[in-house]
């Protein structure tokens, strides 16, 4: 029988340590991020738009990890 299946993404990183994450500040870049989407849209930016929406996929977390 296995373990408990890893959450999503864990498997290249199966050491990481959730509790070092610093949330606050992920929480703050999210939120940013999502503004500065929702400031594009409302502008009609839309290359702006597909380009913070790759970047919110990439750019969130760390990339030390």
């Amino acid at each position: 029988m296995q373990g408990p299946p890893l959450a999503n993404g864990t498997e290249k990183h199966p050491d990481t340590n959730w509790n070092a994450v610093d949330w606050h500040q992920q929480e703050r870049r999210v939120r940013n991020l999502r503004q500065r989407i929702f400031r594009a849209t409302q502008a009609g930016e839309w290359k702006r738009v597909r380009s913070l929406a790759i970047r919110s996929c990439c750019a969130v977390m760390p990339t030390e990890w």
